[in-house]
């Protein structure tokens, strides 16, 4: 099975992912008079409790010095932060599933639907009008933290993919032919991520942490392979495939191979890199740091599906109508020329020349129909970027109030209103820290644009002493 190449496999196109503690980006390409790709890799640590923006900047500063300007740009969406199941849903048309899909992610994920985004992979159908659907479904807070990075790298055409597809692809742009059913393990750092593979296709996958000696790492390792076999079967309802092939990148992943080896499991080892032709000169990072960068080859080699993109609806409506609009221009393209062909053929004709112009028109009022509708999405494509801008969310607002709240005051209420005003009532030992809390409110980056007021603060006499009891206004 032919994996399709990216549409951009002329450009040069970056990578990257954010995961817990790392930074990693893969910049694609074309190798000078070869065919094929060129890669440059790097790997940056990332202090814990860092803020975004000191993480923006570290990631703006690593593409910029990897000579970013303006490329194409793939997120690699951990598999650690979405949900995954797998579903049989009736029926078959693509805009149907999606429907479908969106409705279930607000029942499997405890969030509204509007908080959510979603994509899926279409398995196989039936005769009943029935289709198994791979579902993924991440909270759109994690993915607007990657657009706002992306408009601080100031990027213009971006995707953003599941980690798991880019496995997926890797191996079938590796084994393009390969039918047979396969457990596919990665091992990065602390975290482990496991596919099922089968006849091209992203069928299963799952993602854990793992701690401790390196050992008890691997002991850790076999019991979640297990215990992923054991969810496979009750959600796909056959025997998970018991041959598993995992990514040779550290020690960490050939204790693995080791371990598996000596219980038994049918297993072996993938040298992606040296298949790739990536020389460890192409590959920075500092000393003692290591991680895996199949994912991000992954989604560097092969064509991403539009359902298995995880933007906002309105940036991939905005995306469908910008290639819409390529499509029909190549069209046109077409269409004069067969029109100028024909316009030579019968020049000295003048009924002839009178149809021609005709036919013209009736062309011209097509395109300009076509053009005013692209017109009208990219207005509201720019509403929704301004919209996002502003807007706050209930996620950025407790992150910032956990970092800001003095140790000695306790928050018995919150209520977030609209992203227009926050109401917080509690308790504190002295009036002092609710006035401190309030500076401490006054600096976090989510109530900058905020008045910060306090609505009371009154003493009582509580089971432990005398207390203060405040109320807090954050309005804009």
């Amino acid at each position: 099975m032919a994996i399709p190449l990216l549409k951009t496999k002329k450009q040069t196109v970056f990578i990257f992912q954010l995961s817990e503690g790392f930074f990693k980006v893969a910049r694609r390409s074309l190798a000078n008079g070869q065919k094929g790709f060129a890669w440059d890799l790097d790997l940056s640590p990332i202090l814990p409790d860092t803020d975004d923006k000191k993480i923006f900047n570290q990631v703006v500063g690593v593409l910029r010095r990897m000579k970013y300007n303006g490329e194409p740009v793939v997120v690699s969406l951990p598999r650690l932060n979405v949900t995954s199941r797998y579903l049989k849903v009736p029926a078959q048309d693509p805009d149907e599933i999606e429907k479908i899909v969106g409705l279930q992610a607000s029942r499997l994920f405890p969030y509204p639907a509007n908080e959510l985004n979603s994509g899926f992979q279409i398995l196989n159908t039936d005769a009943g009008g029935f289709s198994e659907v791979n579902i993924i479904i991440v909270h759109r807070a994690i993915i607007e933290r990657y657009l706002r990075l992306c408009r601080e790298l100031k990027a213009n055409r971006i995707t953003i993919a599941l980690s798991s597809w880019g496995l997926r692809s890797l191996y079938y742009f590796l084994f393009p032919h390969e039918r047979s059913p396969l457990t596919l393990v990665d091992v990065d750092s602390e975290i482990a991520e496991l596919v099922v593979l089968e006849n091209g296709k992203l069928i299963f996958s799952r993602s854990f942490r793992v701690t401790g000696s390196l050992n008890d790492w691997s002991g850790q390792c076999l019991e979640e392979i297990k215990s992923t076999w054991e969810v496979f079967g009750r959600e796909v309802g056959r025997e998970a495939p018991q041959k598993i092939m995992v990514l040779e990148n550290s020690a960490t992943s050939l204790k693995l191979i080791e371990a598996l080896r000596s219980n038994n499991f049918n297993v072996s080892g993938l040298s992606y890199l040296r298949l790739m032709d990536i020389p460890s000169s192409n590959i920075k990072a500092k000393e003692g740091l290591s991680g895996s960068f199949a994912s991000l080859l992954g989604l560097g080699v092969a064509e991403i599906p539009d359902n298995f993109n995880f933007l906002p609806p309105q940036m991939k409506e905005v995306t469908r109508a910008i290639s819409q609009r390529q499509q029909i221009i190549r069209q046109i393209a077409v269409c004069v020329a067969i029109m100028v062909l024909f316009g030579l053929g019968t020049f000295l004709h003048l009924e002839n020349k009178k149809n021609y112009l005709k036919h013209l028109k009736q062309e011209l009022v097509k395109v300009e129909q076509q053009t005013a509708t692209l017109e009208e999405v990219e207005r509201r494509f720019q509403a929704f970027q301004s919209y996002s801008r502003n807007r706050l969310s209930c996620l950025e607002a407790i992150s910032d109030l956990h970092r800001a709240i003095p140790a000695d005051v306790s928050l018995l209420s919150f209520a977030f209103e609209d992203a227009r005003q926050i109401i917080l009532r509690g308790q504190a030992q002295e009036l002092s820290l609710v006035f401190s809390f309030v500076e401490q409110l006054q600096k976090a980056p989510a109530f900058k644009d905020f008045q910060v007021k306090v609505r009371y603060a009154t003493k009582k006499n509580g089971l432990k002493g005398e207390v203060v009891d405040f109320e807090i206004v954050c309005q804009r």
